[in-house]
């Protein structure tokens, strides 16, 4: 979709960035008019849908490649960067969806692979340029090349030596000599980009490539194409060895938050995650986006099979740890199947947040998913760019023509200045009619300008006053509105939602749920439980099924855990062995635990050791005593030990205390002295205090009983 001047001034500003940053499924909707003295600007009247961040396109199927001082960009829904932004680095083309791998050489060609337009050639003319690629040759796409000023190209002198003089050989794989591309055609994209091709030599393998003429006196860039990244996010599998697998289904919580790319993982050391991708053309290499979260290591162990029958695997490739994109092969696949697997068990973790396929539309095709057609470009065997407009192909120079357009699709064929002045033809709209219109019902199509369908009904499965808008997974296909609500409110076996775009979770039988509730019409999956399947079953045996309402294991607990829903741990078993009912330890208990559940701890057991039945075998530790080491030895003297099985102190008693448990405190000794073993005071009783042991009293004598009665009278 492409938007007026005045809409880019405003979408391109701060605000609308930090709408993109902060928001994932939004749209901003009809058209909004803006007006204060003598301003007034008016943002097109047209739908913009906002996607997660980093993706564009229908759906929301296709990776942006923009930056702006090399931090990733959002990019429009048409995919072009936003005002001010780049292609981020290796990327580039109109869309930045073309990838270069002319970095990907042996030998450093400063000027000419250093992603930098304003380093430009500063060897002899006549030096070719050679790029010869490290360890496995890539497939031959074409080459883009970038000159040193806006008119290099227009000097039709310069053009005539730069087409005529200029030769392209390839190294081809397997062969020990370069070959000159006999049919080399050159596409001129604009005043200063000159591209060649060689069709004959077209995705055949090569190991290094050579370029020579005097166009290279002013080259500044050479871009190799790798082809363009054309893989759309699909479906994906996951399989686990035991259920570890950790699936998030919610676009915000799977965001990694180091790349800003949409990911899936598994946490198991015996899981894997596989994602196929189909094509409607014919894929030439492959690029894995993996969490940048582990350093230099971070994929050790794990492989990858590319191909349809799985006996190829291949150990990821991690050269470069600052980057995100680990693994790169090169294949001829109908479709491929991208699988991850922990091969050794050794890691805890694996992550994939994206497979970039690159390769490139036949010709008479174009679009991001090669789906669209160049309309009358095949009748001047011309082919077309991403946006469907014609370029010539020539190696004659009175057959070029500068960035050629075509207008391939106005009414009446009148073209006038490259835009259409009668209208466009049915399905066609826009300037120059090279846009297409949406699913439009009938055969009248859409308003040249404003892309509204000219008959109300859109197409069966599109919805919205453009009919862009793809239903959901609705029972009859059909739906309505900008919210895309299914007409029949019914759903797709597996969806839920008023427009059935949501996926009923892990759904038992036919996976079919409640519409409204997401509520599981059927058992949940094995693994699942709750009313819409959401909650994992925890820690459960065999098929890893519990009871939909209670959580309670069908067949018992995984070793480790007990309880009804396996959610508690054997403590301190040995091997982690418990009975899975009652959590008794099977095989006794780790060092340092006692008891049945090997809960309690053998805390005053020297060295921490004791039976099962809590019996500390070696003793107790100083200051403790009794089978258990759960008394304390009391008023011990020395160091305070006692003997661990009757408590009688090793080494005497503390002052002030007697007896063979220290537990007899002194009587009333003179002058707060200490007593013997048997409580004897030493240098005898306190005044008052009789007997060995100084705690019997002394009688006190009274006085004269009739001098007693005598003040008792008196008073």
């Amino acid at each position: 979709m492409e938007l007026g001047e005045n809409s880019l001034d405003y979408l391109s500003n701060g605000l609308f960035h930090g709408i993109i940053n902060s928001l994932h499924w939004t749209k901003l909707l009809d058209c909004v008019s803006y007006e204060g003295g003598d301003i007034q600007r008016k943002c097109c009247d047209q739908i913009i849908d906002l996607c997660p961040f980093g993706y564009f396109g229908t759906n929301c199927l296709f990776r942006c490649h923009c930056e702006n001082l090399g931090e990733p960009k959002a990019c429009l829904m048409s995919g072009e960067c936003f005002k001010g932004d780049t292609c981020e680095k290796y990327y580039f083309g109109n869309l930045c969806q073309y990838r270069s791998i002319s970095h990907e050489v042996n030998d450093e060609i400063f000027y000419a692979n250093d992603w930098n337009i304003h380093t430009c050639n500063k060897r002899p003319p006549e030096e070719p340029l050679v790029f010869r690629f490290k360890s496995i040759g890539r497939p031959f796409h074409y080459v883009r090349i970038q000159f040193d000023n806006i008119n290099a190209l227009q000097d039709v002198f310069r053009l005539k030596d730069v087409l005529e003089k200029s030769t392209l050989e390839l190294l081809l794989q397997s062969q020990y000599q370069y070959t000159v591309c006999s049919d080399l055609q050159f596409w001129i994209v604009s005043s200063d980009i000159l591209e060649l091709y060689c069709p004959a030599q077209r995705y055949r393998y090569v190991d290094a490539l050579k370029l020579s003429g005097k166009m290279l006196a002013q080259v500044c860039e050479v871009y190799i194409s790798g082809g363009r990244d054309i893989a759309a996010l699909s479906a994906i599998s996951y399989y686990s060895g035991n259920k570890e697998i950790d699936i998030r289904d919610d676009l915000s919580s799977s965001i990694d938050p180091e790349t800003k790319l949409l990911c899936t993982s598994a946490k198991s050391t015996r899981s894997s995650l596989i994602r196929r991708y189909t094509f409607k053309f014919t894929p030439v290499g492959f690029s894995l986006v993996i969490r940048h979260n582990k350093g230099k290591n971070r994929l050790n162990n794990f492989g990858v099979v590319v191909n349809n029958d799985r006996q190829a695997l291949k150990p990821l490739q991690d050269d470069d740890e600052n980057s995100t994109i680990l693994f790169r092969h090169v294949h001829h696949l109908e479709h491929i199947d991208v699988l991850l697997s922990n091969a050794e068990r050794r890691e805890v973790a694996l992550s994939m947040c994206g497979v970039e396929v690159y390769g490139d539309c036949e010709k008479k095709r174009y679009g991001l998913g090669c789906l669209k057609s160049c309309h009358d470009c095949e009748k001047i065997k011309n082919k077309c760019d991403l946006k469907g407009s014609c370029y010539t192909l020539s190696s004659s120079l009175q057959d070029v023509r500068i960035y050629t357009r075509v207008c391939a699709s106005c009414a009446k064929s009148k073209c006038e200045g490259g835009s259409c002045s009668a209208g466009c033809i049915p399905g066609s709209r826009g300037e120059n009619c090279l846009e297409e219109c949406g699913r439009c019902g009938g055969n009248l199509g859409c308003d040249q300008h404003s892309g509204k369908c000219i008959e109300e009904e859109c197409e069966i499965g599109f919805a919205g006053p453009r009919c862009t808008l793809p239903c959901g997974m609705c029972s009859d296909k059909r739906c309505e509105g900008l919210n895309r609500t299914c007409t029949s409110k019914q759903c797709v076996a597996g969806f839920k939602g008023r427009s059935c775009t949501q996926t009923c979770f892990h759904c038992g039988g036919r996976g079919e749920c409640n519409i409204e509730t997401g509520a599981c019409f059927d058992k949940c999956n094995a693994g699942y439980r709750g009313d819409v399947c959401l909650l994992a079953c925890t820690n459960c045996a065999g098929r890893g099924a519990c009871d939909q309402k209670t959580g309670q294991c069908e067949e018992g607990c995984n070793y480790g855990f007990t309880g009804l829903t396996c959610s508690e741990k054997c403590s301190n078993c040995l091997s982690e062995l418990c009975n899975k009912t009652t959590g008794e330890c099977l095989i006794g208990c780790q060092h340092g635990f006692r008891g049945p559940k090997c809960d309690q701890p053998c805390r005053y057991c020297k060295n921490q050791t004791c039976l099962a039945n809590g019996v500390c075998s070696e003793g107790c530790i100083i200051g403790y005593y009794g089978k258990h080491c759960e008394r304390v030895c009391h008023n011990c003297g020395n160091d305070g030990s006692c003997h661990y099985q009757t408590g009688h102190c090793l080494h005497g008693c503390i002052p002030s205390f007697y007896g063979t448990l220290c537990s007899e405190a002194c009587g009333n000794c003179a002058g707060d002295s200490s007593c013997n073993e048997k409580g004897k005071c030493q240098h005898g009783c306190k005044a008052g205090f009789k007997g060995e042991t100084c705690k019997e009293r002394e009688s006190v004598l009274l006085d004269n009983p009739e001098d007693v009665a005598s003040r008792s009278n008196s008073s």
